[in-house]
């Protein structure tokens, strides 16, 4: 029996890391997010509303410095065919292209040592959106208007994971879920079918956000 479990144990400790990487530089991929966008307009989310699901959205390095770490992300927000209510759920229904893109810098703590490792992140940084869609009344489904969105502004975010380290810590792969406040400048320009303009509004808006999944990611460790 003490053969077999020295067989076992040969087997996988090329595979698994039991103590995180003190030091060193991470590359990474962001491969899945499942997160709120950030409203639109006088957007009304009801009971129906689910986050947006994104594939290989992001890229990061991160400077690894005993129990923190140090993180530079660029992350793409897109979806083709986006909609929304706006004003109320009976109100208007809106329907078009939304993309994006955001810049942050931030630090994890790693919670306590070992192949499985829970951590803390504190993200800030700079989001801009654009939308282009039209707008059509919710009973009628008459048209009412074309629209443009531009919104850019500071976000910081809040986030809790857990991360795995394997291949003698050569791969790292994590989880984490987030919350986020978006301090937004935003622009909205209505213009009808002639492309004359009806209306044109500016705000500046404090938005709330979610994100459920706000990463599935896989990084290779650097040693230094």
């Amino acid at each position: 029996m003490k053969k077999t479990h020295l067989i076992l144990l040969a087997l996988f400790t090329p595979f698994i890391s039991f103590s995180q990487n003190q030091n060193g530089i991470s590359v990474g991929v962001k491969t899945l997010e499942y997160s709120d966008f950030s409203k639109l307009m006088n957007e009304s989310r009801g009971n129906k509303y689910t986050p947006q699901l994104m594939y290989m959205n992001g890229l990061f390095i991160k400077f690894n410095d005993n129990e923190f770490n140090y993180k530079i992300q660029v992350s793409r927000l897109q979806k083709s065919n986006y909609s929304f209510f706006n004003y109320c759920q009976t109100c208007e229904t809106v329907n078009g292209e939304y993309k994006g893109y955001e810049v942050t810098i931030g630090f994890e703590k790693n919670i306590g040592a070992g192949n499985l490792q829970p951590f803390l992140g504190t993200d800030i940084g700079f989001r801009d959106v654009s939308f282009q869609g039209l707008a059509h009344s919710v009973n009628k489904n008459a048209y009412l208007y074309n629209v443009d969105v531009d919104q850019n502004g500071g976000l910081i975010t809040q986030s809790f994971g857990i991360k795995g380290n394997f291949f003698n810590s050569r791969i790292t792969m994590s989880a984490q879920a987030s919350i986020e406040i978006i301090f937004n400048y935003e622009k909205e320009t209505k213009v009808n079918q002639q492309n004359e303009v009806i209306s044109q509004d500016k705000y500046n808006r404090t938005r709330f956000n979610s994100r459920p999944l706000g990463g599935l990611s896989i990084m290779y460790n650097i040693n230094p």
